[in-house]
């Protein structure tokens, strides 16, 4: 939630229910592109801008997950299946939220931000350890 009171990490405009405004004047130049300052409103002399709270998102879809996995973990099949399943639903959320953020490292010649990639490799790698840990389990009963 530090990200909320720094002014930082959040997503491009929006004009959702969750949108977020800030004071223009507190959010970082880095932060700020063109879509969002074309967005940019004037309420009494005040210049704000509506952003979509990214952390937010990412703290809802983690507790989700967390939910998830509490009540998986007694159904799991394999021991590290419950390890794979953070590792690849916090992947999974990170790689959708981070398309919304407008200050990620893209990869060069790319629109493909460099955590984008490493989160969509947490969540490949760990739905294959997941298929193949299933399927050991599976063989070893027959």
């Amino acid at each position: 939630m530090g990200e909320f009171f720094n002014a930082e990490a959040f997503g491009g405009y929006t004009d959702s229910l969750f949108a977020l405004r800030y004071k223009l004047d507190i959010v970082g130049a880095g932060m700020l592109n063109d879509d969002v300052l074309s967005h940019a409103m004037e309420i009494d002399g005040v210049r704000y801008i509506q952003v979509h709270p990214t952390f937010l998102y990412e703290s809802c879809w983690n507790l989700a997950v967390l939910a998830f996995m509490l009540w998986y973990r007694k159904r799991k099949k394999f021991d590290g299946e419950v390890f794979f399943i953070y590792l690849g639903g916090y992947g999974l959320g990170r790689m959708i939220i981070e398309s919304l953020r407008t200050d990620s490292l893209l990869l060069p010649g790319t629109d493909i931000a460099v955590s984008q990639l490493l989160a969509g490799l947490c969540f490949i790698v760990s739905t294959v350890c997941i298929i193949v840990g299933r399927k050991r389990v599976k063989n070893a009963i027959k």
